[in-house]
């Protein structure tokens, strides 16, 4: 949390900012300063800032090294609506004449702001990772079937080699990465090797073929309409 440390310290200068400003102004320039609403105006202020580092303490302990693509755009949203509020709530604390009530209302806004840089940020990360899970457990998937169709490769009998080799290459061939539908696309592919691998075993040519041939029109089908989604995207 080294990040937090650092942010933490700002944080810190930035709240005694905000309170120089605020108790700069002698009361004898603006007599009426030291009412019940200038002190919810400093209190209001005051709880927006604690707020805005609680936030991003949660959010730079979710958004850790190995996301760090998100947390520095994060940490730079945090900065600017940092330095916003102390402007925003230190002018309206400290500029005689001006309303309370007008810091409180800008801190507000721009603390909403900061806090929706957290939900988009955290948005994203979940989404990358639920593609991540999608595209680990899809590349598993074909490297298991590329492993099985070369094991068939070395004790298929002579006769059934050249088809164990066609259907090898062309889950060799074939792009690992999924998308998050492919799933039932996936248990079919698998059933249909399945099926392969049996009539390989029982050394059925002619069954072997068939399946061979069912699996790899599944296969083709599978690569074209992710070729063709990956072109649209």
């Amino acid at each position: 949390m080294k990040q937090f440390k650092l942010y933490a310290i700002v944080w810190a200068l930035a709240l005694g900012i905000f309170n120089l400003c605020t108790f700069l102004v002698p009361a004898t320039e603006n007599a009426a300063k030291f009412t019940a609403a200038f002190w919810v105006g400093y209190v209001a202020i005051t709880l927006a800032l604690l707020i805005h580092l609680t936030a991003s303490f949660f959010a730079l302990r979710i958004l850790d090294a190995a996301r760090i693509f998100y947390r520095l755009p994060f940490l730079t949203g945090g900065y600017v609506t940092l330095a916003l509020m102390l402007l925003c709530g230190g002018i309206f604390m400290a500029v005689p004449g001006l309303p309370y009530w007008g810091g409180i209302i800008l801190c507000s806004a721009v603390l909403a702001v900061q806090l929706v840089l957290l939900v988009r940020a955290l948005g994203a990360v979940q989404a990358v990772e639920a593609v991540g899970k999608t595209n680990a457990a899809s590349t598993a998937f074909f490297r298991e079937l590329s492993l099985l169709s070369l094991s068939l490769c070395t004790t298929a009998p002579e006769s059934l080699r050249a088809t164990v080799r066609r259907v090898h290459e062309a889950i060799r061939f074939s792009d690992p990465v999924a998308t998050e539908e492919e799933a039932e696309r996936l248990a079919e592919l698998r059933c249909s090797f399945t099926a392969f691998s049996d009539a390989v075993e029982e050394e059925d040519a002619e069954l072997a073929t068939n399946t061979a041939n069912e699996f790899l029109t599944q296969l083709d089908r599978r690569n074209a309409l992710l070729r063709a989604l990956k072109k649209k995207a």
